[in-house]
């Protein structure tokens, strides 16, 4: 429904996890809450190395790889006040200095804040074209295990992602999400 859609723009980066299998699987090991974890840690780590250290940046937009023979489907979205205390403080004091493995990601000290921070920024996505030009819009949704849904949001017109992350005109969001592992 067109009336429940917001858009979100401003100044954005999108980056995209890439595994080494097709559409950017993760050719080896299983899916897992677990993987789905750690994937979620970097897209935070991404995030505040964006805000601290790109100017004016007011959005980041992660995908993450989709599970083999899947579609990307899913994406985590940011703005400065999702992760205003971590800003506020040197990354060292919010996740742990050196990135932990899959099987250890649970038992992270970091862990419980990833859950947290991506708990309402996980979304399903996919890609629309404006009908007045060649405009390409993100647009948002809450995972379908999210329960209800908050209206979905649209970026306003972008380029294409291109494969390995940049920088778009306006990635955006919506509101909350639930956390569903897919990847």
């Amino acid at each position: 429904n067109a009336n429940n859609i917001s858009l979100i723009s401003g100044k954005g980066v999108l980056y995209r996890l890439c595994g080494l299998g097709p559409k950017c699987a993760i050719d080896q090991g299983k899916a897992s809450t677990q993987r789905h974890l750690l994937l979620r840690r970097e897209a935070v780590e991404l995030a505040l190395y964006s805000f601290r250290y790109i100017s004016d940046v007011n959005q980041v937009v992660v995908f993450l790889p989709p599970r083999a023979g899947q579609d990307p489907s899913q994406a985590v979205f940011f703005r400065p006040g999702d992760v205003a205390s971590e800003l506020s403080q040197p990354l060292r004091d919010s996740l742990a200095p050196a990135a932990p493995s899959v099987t250890g990601v649970t038992r992270s000290p970091d862990a419980p804040l990833v859950s947290r921070l991506t708990a309402t920024t996980l979304y399903s996505f996919s890609l629309t074209q404006s009908n007045q030009d060649a405009s390409v819009y993100l647009v948002l949704r809450p995972p379908v295990a999210a329960g209800p849904a908050p209206p979905p949001a649209a970026t306003a017109p972008s380029s294409p992602p291109a494969a390995g992350g940049g920088s778009t005109g306006a990635p955006g969001a919506a509101a909350g999400a639930g956390s569903t592992p897919q990847p």
